[in-house]
């Protein structure tokens, strides 16, 4: 959630594909243990022989999600690719990494 945060306004999408790519983890992780218990239930009139195949499709959906969020942080990391970035000024990059590097070494 913070990376996703700090990706929208920093501008970076690096920081927004790693809260994409966490919270399709977290999802997955639902949707496997969901089926996990949901596989666990004895049979019934409905379903004679168990619940078991649940998780062949638990499965199913999860490599689905998987694949549409990996699909469309691709297509977006391309189309950001494509777009013309400015540049910093060399002046401010210099500046700043001057400081950075005096607040490294506590040079003041």
């Amino acid at each position: 959630m913070i990376n996703g945060l700090a990706g929208f306004f920093g501008n970076s999408y690096a920081l927004i594909a790693d809260a994409i790519k966490s919270t399709t983890d977290i999802f997955s992780s639902l949707q496997v243990l969901f089926g996990l218990r949901y596989a666990k239930r004895q049979a019934d009139e409905n379903h004679p022989h168990g619940h078991g195949n649940i998780e062949l499709l638990i499965t199913i959906l999860v490599v689905a999600f998987l694949f549409t969020s990996e699909t469309v942080i691709a297509y977006e990391s391309i189309q950001n690719i494509q777009k013309h970035q400015k540049v910093p000024p060399l002046d401010i990059v210099r500046s700043s990494s001057k400081r950075s590097w005096q607040l490294r070494f506590h040079i003041q």
